[in-house]
C-alpha cells in the first residue's frame, strides 16, 4: 500500500488542523487512509532538532511522498532526503530559505510549493498522483 508521510515541527493537534484540507483532495482522487493508502504522521512537538530523525523514519518506512508543513519541516525533508518527493507548505519565501532554486523550477525532489491551504490541497493531491499509484475506483 502506498505511503504518504506527513511531517510537522509542532504539535499533533496543530498538525491535524493544518493537514485537514489535504484529506478531501486525497478522497476525491480515490485514496482512503487505511484502505488503499497509508498516511504516517510525524510531529516534533516543538523540538525541531528531532525533524531530521523523523524524516529518516519516513524514508526508512518507504514513504512514497512526504508532505512537510511549515519551514522547519520542509528544510529537514529537503536536507535528509534527496529521493523521496517532498510537497511543502510555508508562509515564507522558499527561494530565500534555500528550499528551491526558483519558483518556476524548484528542482531536486521538491515537487510543489504552496502557502495556502486550498492550493496545498490541490498541489499535494496532484503530486501524490505522480508519486503514488492511483487506485481503481469502484462503482459502489
Amino acid at each position: 500500500m502506498p505511503i504518504v508521510g506527513v511531517l510537522f515541527g509542532g504539535s499533533a493537534a496543530l498538525l491535524r488542523q493544518g493537514f485537514a484540507p489535504f484529506l478531501p483532495g486525497l478522497g476525491e482522487l480515490g485514496y482512503r487512509d487505511g484502505q488503499n493508502v497509508t498516511i504516517q504522521y510525524r510531529t516534533a512537538e516543538g523540538q525541531y532538532e528531532r525533524l531530521p530523525a523523523l524524516v529518516s523514519e519516513l524514508v526508512a518506512g518507504k514513504a512514497n511522498v512526504i508532505v512537510a508543513l511549515a519551514s522547519p519541516a520542509s528544510m529537514a525533508a529537503k536536507t535528509v532526503s534527496s529521493t523521496v518527493p517532498v510537497v511543502f507548505a510555508i508562509a515564507g519565501d522558499p527561494v530565500a530559505l534555500g528550499l528551491v532554486a526558483s519558483l518556476n523550477r524548484p528542482g531536486g525532489n521538491i515537487k510543489a510549493r504552496r502557502s495556502s491551504a486550498s492550493s496545498l490541497r490541490r498541489s499535494s493531491s496532484n503530486c501524490c498522483t505522480n508519486s503514488v499509484p492511483i487506485p481503481e475506483r469502484s462503482a459502489s
